[in-house]
């Protein structure tokens, strides 16, 4: 049995995932059963093998044949990528088709490292992520492989001033298009209440913020003005509150101790996509946002008012941040920090 830890800080969720001893088998006899690739599926927590593929003395066109192993919904698919000296090497494909789930792509997000492990590291070569079967070829592979090669290497100092100002035209490029490209977007009568909330309206200074089956941002406002104030209105679900106080905005990630393991996943995972959806919709586009992580409403105290004003006086508290460069265009950083209560 292997535990998977899912977040950062005190929101931190955990799952179980069992691999299936037929998979552990499949994988020990591969090489002697001519085997070049096994399909692995996820079936209540279970990682269990789902088909195989034999191996021919053509890569290419096995590496092409691993398109009849996927589907519409996520898999992983472990490839047997034996080289010259006929060393058992072995390729990792996380299928991930776009439409798929959100819920089914951190299962298989969150239970590649599984498989990783019973590959054990010196046969295992590396992840490769396809979400098309047009990917699913054997050159396009060795392109990607090729061109990570060359991003890991050392730039120069050319290159990296071209990277910088490469990155600083995608950030103007992408902020232009704003929630267009943000992987959830917003309901309906959502980006209305956040306008209300991000222009710090005093009827609007508390939203309550979820994702729903559709992956849609729903935004409720709250009646309340302090973070102690938020304790008896928050859900016993996962769920995300921003909150104007004191002048500073806060995100609350709230993840009940109690809430089912797929939901701590899912909040955690779209927790960057929500804010950015929080972000497009503030008057100030460089807003500070300090972000809370906290189990239950308990944790959610006016004190945190006062940690904040006590970082910001404090000059040892900031040397840290201070002492790192801004990014391109000189915008501010979004606060993070983690507060043990």
């Amino acid at each position: 049995v292997f535990l998977i830890w899912i977040g950062t800080g005190s929101a931190m969720a955990s799952t179980n995932f069992v691999l299936d001893s037929a998979v552990t088998e499949a994988l020990g006899s591969a090489r002697g059963r001519n085997v070049r690739a096994i399909k692995i599926v996820v079936q209540d927590e279970r990682l269990v093998l789902a088909e195989e593929q034999e191996a021919t003395p053509e890569i290419n066109a096995d590496f092409a044949a691993l398109q009849k192993l996927t589907s519409d919904s996520p898999c992983l698919i472990v490839v047997r990528m034996a080289d010259a000296e006929n060393t058992e090497k072995w390729l990792l494909v996380a299928w991930t088709p776009e439409a798929s789930h959100v819920r089914d792509k951190m299962l298989y997000a969150s239970s590649r490292a599984i498989v990783q492990k019973a590959l054990n590291n010196p046969y295992f070569v590396k992840d490769y992520f396809v979400s098309t079967t047009d990917e699913l070829d054997y050159d396009r592979y060795m392109q990607s492989s090729q061109e990570e090669t060359e991003a890991s290497r050392p730039y120069t100092e050319q290159e990296r001033l071209q990277q910088e100002e490469r990155a600083m035209e995608k950030d103007t490029s992408s902020k232009s298009r704003g929630m267009a490209d943000l992987p959830i977007q917003l309901a309906p009568g959502a980006q209305q209440i956040l306008e209300k909330f991000g222009a710090q309206d005093a009827s609007c200074s508390c939203v309550e913020l979820s994702v729903d089956d559709q992956e849609q941002v729903q935004a409720k406002v709250l009646d309340c003005s302090t973070p102690s104030g938020l304790q008896p209105l928050m859900a016993d679900s996962p769920r995300y509150y921003a909150l104007w106080f004191n002048k500073q905005l806060y995100f609350f990630m709230s993840v009940p101790e109690n809430s089912h393991v797929k939901l701590k996943m899912k909040c955690a995972t779209l927790k960057s996509s929500v804010i950015g959806n929080l972000k497009v919709c503030l008057a100030d586009p460089d807003q500070n946002i300090t972000q809370v992580e906290v189990r239950s409403p308990e944790d959610v105290t006016d004190s945190v008012g006062a940690a904040e004003e006590q970082q910001v006086a404090t000059p040892a508290a900031t040397a840290g941040l201070e002492a790192r460069p801004a990014p391109p265009g000189g915008r501010k950083r979004t606060t993070q920090k983690q507060f043990d209560f």
